[in-house]
């Protein structure tokens, strides 16, 4: 007579699990014993067997898988994050090829965070092979006198789709987004705005020298500048003018300047 069950669970590398029979009693099953051994074996197929008692219980033999339909995935709840090249439990379906990173002077946690963040906004649910290391950095103090040091911390990791094959699953590998060009549209996208900032600071440079050239050649104005109520061809500071005028330029650049857009971005 032959039965059937649903398996309950399965340990994949024993090789060995269960299987609700019918009647609600659970049959042990090994994989040695399934008919066709290029079926994937997942927890929630039904499996068609010969019933056969043993000292520990019943024993499922002859198997045959009946589920014809291509299996599908699931996905986990959350972003998992690891340093190494896989999630234990799940499978890799796609690495992105490229690596993220964030750096922060704070809390280390909001730099994951900010690493999980951008990977949900890509499709992302995993990220892989996370490397983290601090530098030293240096800025002007707060009152203007000596050097203020800090620790900068630096996360950086590729971001990668797992998922497992399930009974209950809900979508099939060639339906993951593909990460690589999402990646790479995201990149060119950035280089673009780069090369329009780079542009504007042209722009905005041969401004500041047109500027300073006038100043240098006519001097400011008496109206705008004491100084230069002072006999100019004796005082020594004709060139002032010119000199605060670059530096005032400098100035608003760095408030302007972005950075480097795709600084966050690096392909493998």
């Amino acid at each position: 007579m032959r039965y059937k069950g649903q398996i309950i669970s399965y340990i994949e590398n024993k090789g060995f699990g269960f299987i609700k029979n019918e009647d609600g009693k659970k049959v042990f099953f090994h994989k040695k014993d399934i008919n066709n051994k290029n079926n994937i074996i997942i927890d929630g197929m039904i499996l068609e067997y010969d019933l056969i008692p043993t000292e520990k219980g019943y024993s499922a033999k002859k198997i045959d898988i009946q589920l014809n339909e291509e299996i599908k995935y699931i996905t986990p709840d959350t972003i998992y994050t690891s340093k190494l090249k896989d999630i234990k439990g799940w499978e890799t379906l796609q690495r992105s090829g490229w690596r993220i990173g964030t750096s922060t002077r704070n809390n280390l946690d909001e730099s994951v965070e900010e690493l999980k963040e951008i990977a949900e906004m890509v499709g992302a649910n995993a990220l892989l092979e996370m490397t983290y290391n601090k530098t030293t950095e240096s800025e002007s103090s707060n009152n203007g006198h000596g050097t203020h040091y800090y620790t900068l911390h630096h996360f950086w990791a590729e971001p990668a789709i797992i998922g497992k094959k399930s009974i209950n699953g809900y979508f099939f590998k060639n339906e993951i987004p593909d990460l690589d060009n999402i990646f790479y549209q995201i990149y060119q996208d950035n280089e673009d705005k780069n090369r329009k900032a780079f542009k504007k600071k042209i722009v905005w440079w041969v401004f500041i020298i047109c500027i300073a050239s006038f100043l240098l050649k006519y001097q400011w104005p008496e109206t705008f500048y004491p100084l230069s109520m002072i006999e100019r061809n004796h005082n020594g500071w004709w060139w002032l003018p010119s000199i605060l005028t670059i530096g005032i330029g400098m100035f608003i650049q760095n408030i302007m300047s972005h950075g480097d857009y795709n600084a966050w971005l690096r392909k493998k």
